[in-house]
């Protein structure tokens, strides 16, 4: 509608922790950028966790108080069937506007256990694949040589890690199997593949248990799902990329299916010439689109770079993404890569990047909105 608003951006690759050093930990570093997105009056932030295949609990725990406050994250059961509450202990949350998360298949273990209880919570809206990873079990290093005679040679031993526990989600599902499954999923070759911990012979089942003692959401009607939804469904059903992703998932699911590969050398011949003009017409496509789509980005949007070693400084740096290009440029030595003529996405934004955005401001703009006619539903429903 013409209205401004300030969006961050946190990539989060893995649940980091030195275990030796407590001051390098990820949710210490989350904390300085979230507080930094504060002082900046942020309206609404995307966390990206896709490729994040998990790491350290206690930072899961820590870090998902930032957003819900006190309260129960996860649930950890044992095999004899004891259930230990993992609460957050942060007694507020840092940041209490907009959020969406982004995940894709390879997100797994802590990432599913943040992502599900943003989700339970009503916190969030959970973006990306069809689902997460689905690894929603605890194994233990177990070494070998400490179960061997005193005299035997040890030195090659190795190392077993038994499954010891299984995670569950605070409203009482499992992440095994299903993970996280996306309040609005968008087309990904990701979910073309056998992705998934579903996919692993003798993988533990899926079930349910009680919810966790104390655990309240709050409001699911706050966001807007089903006009935030509609909005992006639209979107992408119009977004020439995403079509291309489709159809390329499904040539994918298709070529799975047939389960052929042609050893005949002019069959695979005309099989690359048909992919290498198919890429060709694209990138001639995309190169008209993606010129129109940066003076557009150019109009729209203003990036702002924010990194640890920004955090305490007195401005933020703009980001000159012609500047950044030619940098890069000119650092490049990769051979092959130079030989690669596909345009680079307009102001760095992939397809699910910029359609995350579009979510984000719609509920930042409907959250407002509710706000300003005082329509917005009493939490913890």
């Amino acid at each position: 509608d013409g209205s401004k608003c300030r969006l961050g951006f946190i990539s989060l690759p893995a649940f980091y922790a030195d275990f030796q050093n407590w001051k390098t930990r990820c949710s210490i570093d989350i904390e300085k950028l979230i507080k930094r997105l504060n002082a900046e009056k942020t309206d609404g932030i995307i966390l990206d966790l896709r490729g994040n295949g998990g790491g350290s609990l206690e930072e899961v725990r820590r870090m998902t108080g930032f957003f819900t406050g006190r309260g129960p994250v996860v649930q950890v059961k044992n095999h004899l069937g004891r259930v230990e509450v993992k609460d957050s202990s942060y007694p507020r949350p840092i940041f209490s506007g907009p959020m969406v998360v982004l995940i894709d298949k390879t997100s797994a273990s802590a990432s599913e256990i943040l992502a599900g209880a943003l989700q339970d919570y009503n916190r969030a809206i959970i973006v990306g694949d069809s689902s997460t990873f689905g690894k929603g079990t605890v194994q233990q290093p177990m070494e070998i040589r400490k179960m061997m005679p005193f005299m035997a040679d040890a030195r090659r031993a190795g190392v077993l890690k038994p499954t010891i526990q299984k995670f569950y989600r605070v409203a009482g599902s499992t992440t095994q199997l299903k993970g996280v499954e996306s309040d609005i999923v968008l087309p990904s070759l990701l979910d073309a593949f056998e992705v998934g911990e579903k996919y692993l012979d003798h993988a533990l089942p899926h079930d349910n248990i009680r919810r966790a003692p104390g655990f309240r959401e709050l409001n699911r009607g706050n966001l807007f799902l089903p006009i935030i939804k509609g909005n992006s469904v639209k979107r992408v059903n119009e977004c020439q990329d995403f079509t291309y992703i489709q159809q390329d998932a499904q040539r994918m699911i298709d070529r799975r299916k047939k389960n052929v590969i042609a050893l005949n050398k002019e069959t695979r011949k005309e099989d690359l010439a048909e992919a290498e003009e198919r890429k060709e017409s694209r990138n001639k496509e995309r190169r008209l689109r993606f010129a129109k789509l940066a003076e557009q980005d150019a109009k729209t949007f203003r990036f702002f770079r924010l990194n640890l070693e920004d955090v305490n400084r007195p401005e933020l740096e703009e980001i000159d993404r012609e500047k950044d290009k030619e940098s890069y440029m000119r650092q490049a030595k990769d051979g092959v890569a130079d030989l690669d003529d596909t345009p680079d996405w307009p102001s760095s934004l992939d397809p699910v990047k910029r359609e995350a955005i579009h979510i984000l401001a719609d509920l930042v703009e409907n959250t407002e909105r509710a706000r300003m006619a005082g329509a917005l539903q009493n939490n913890n429903s």
